[in-house]
């Protein structure tokens, strides 16, 4: 694990990051208990278990009179897989009468490509009232016949935070992604989300609660989800969600 995080007095923020990590967790275990983040880039991915990684990404950031703030990042991940096959069976010879067992035992490898970039702009518009904007290209490659993915995303956010802990949010959502590989035909998606949350902060941001609604205008659509995203549904929904820390 390589992180770099260098901060200067202009304002400016420089990121860059190196990892290799191999996930050794089941899809939906527990997660690693090394560092998540390392040089601000996430090193996680939720791979197969005994998926090799390695990330290269880089990140730069700007602060502009306390109220605003801009940057980008760019990020390459490969993943690759080794998996054990045996398979086994019977051979029966008519001749002699003898049954013999036979097995096979070999390695599946495969291998995937992802490639990414963002670009993020933050506005204090007042104390209590923030803007965000951000857009992500996101590029998975699969060297297989399944569907490689090529997806943009943009995303705007108007967040409110009363002082009694009390806060509001509504974020319209493009997506526009096209899939297809070896045999499978090209496909395109192409729609805007719109979502809404309240919640609730307490006191010296301990914790939060939260209740998100989903697709507010039950827009139904094809969609794979990129690497930051929880899965998305093709209709509307609620998520209520809870933190504490002790």
């Amino acid at each position: 694990k390589l992180g770099l995080v260098a901060a200067f007095d202009t304002g400016t923020t420089l990121r860059a990051s190196y990892t290799t990590l191999f996930d050794y967790t089941a899809r939906g275990g527990i997660g690693q208990l090394e560092p998540t983040f390392v040089g601000g880039f996430n090193q996680l991915y939720d791979a197969l278990s005994g998926t090799d990684q390695e990330l290269f990404a880089l990140g730069l950031d700007q602060k502009i009179a306390n109220s605003s703030f801009i940057g980008g990042d760019v990020l390459y991940r490969k993943l690759s897989l080794k998996m054990p096959v045996f398979d086994g069976g019977f051979s029966f010879d008519r001749a002699t009468g003898d049954l013999a067992d036979r097995i096979f035992e070999g390695t599946d490898a495969g291998s995937a490509e992802i490639s990414r970039s963002d670009l993020y702009y933050y506005q204090v518009l007042r104390e209590d009232l923030v803007l965000a904007l951000d857009y992500a290209w996101e590029y998975f490659n699969e060297e297989s016949v399944l569907p490689d993915t090529s997806t943009n995303r943009v995303q705007a956010a108007l967040r409110y935070f009363h002082p009694s802990g009390v806060f509001a949010q509504i974020s319209p959502v493009w997506r526009y992604q096209e899939r297809g590989g070896d045999i499978a035909p090209k496909t395109t998606s192409n729609f805007v989300m719109l979502d809404m949350g309240l919640g609730y902060e307490f006191a010296a941001r301990r914790g939060r609660v939260q209740f998100d609604l989903l697709n507010v205008t039950d827009y139904n659509f094809e969609y794979s989800p990129i690497t930051d995203e929880q899965q998305i549904f093709p209709r509307i929904g609620g998520l209520l969600s809870a933190r504490y820390n002790f």
